[in-house]
């Protein structure tokens, strides 16, 4: 059973009820979320469920920051190690979407800054950056096909290439790195 989706619903949820400024009124409702997301982490997990993950927990922790606070480090460490750890030879990552490899290399990125790493400092960093370098078109854009879910390589497509510029850039700013 995968609780990606699952966690990342959750994850995502969390971040919405958070940004209403509610937290007192939902406390139990955020305690609930958490709960989930810290016995969902010993099953298989996507790149971009973790992160978001990632996120959520260092926004839960800024609302309380005295609840559980070893065991929320702990998870962001274990999170950010395991997002090095799936990091392709090529320096992406694989996603679980149509296009995979600039959006789950955008979200690594996210991830890994997040957990307070840089480029300066991570290796995983570096390569994911070089990645995004060398797979950059010649008139400047990204582009990959929907394709590249089911044949786990890089390919290019015109229809997309603004949306994945954005995402490179964006995960490339998040690390300190300027492409």
């Amino acid at each position: 059973m995968s609780f990606g989706s699952q966690a990342w619903d959750t994850s995502f949820s969390l971040q919405a009820l958070i940004a209403c400024n509610m937290t007192d009124e939902i406390g139990p409702t955020l305690k609930k979320g958490h709960q989930f997301i810290n016995e969902s982490q010993d099953h298989e997990w996507t790149v971009e469920c973790t992160t978001s993950a990632i996120q959520d927990l260092l926004l839960f922790k800024k609302l309380y920051p005295e609840h559980k606070t070893r065991e929320i480090d702990n998870f962001i460490k274990t999170a950010a190690k395991y997002i090095e750890n799936v990091q392709m030879s090529n320096g992406s990552w694989y996603g679980s979407w149509g296009v995979c490899f600039t959006y789950a290399s955008w979200f690594a990125l996210v991830g890994l800054a997040a957990a307070g790493k840089s480029y300066y400092n991570c290796l995983a960093i570096c390569r994911g950056v070089e990645f995004l370098l060398n797979f950059q078109t010649d008139d400047g854009g990204w582009g990959e096909s929907y394709l590249s879910l089911t044949r786990v390589q890089e390919k290019t497509s015109e229809n997309i290439r603004i949306q994945l510029g954005q995402h490179t850039c964006k995960g490339s700013l998040y690390v300190g790195s300027v492409l």
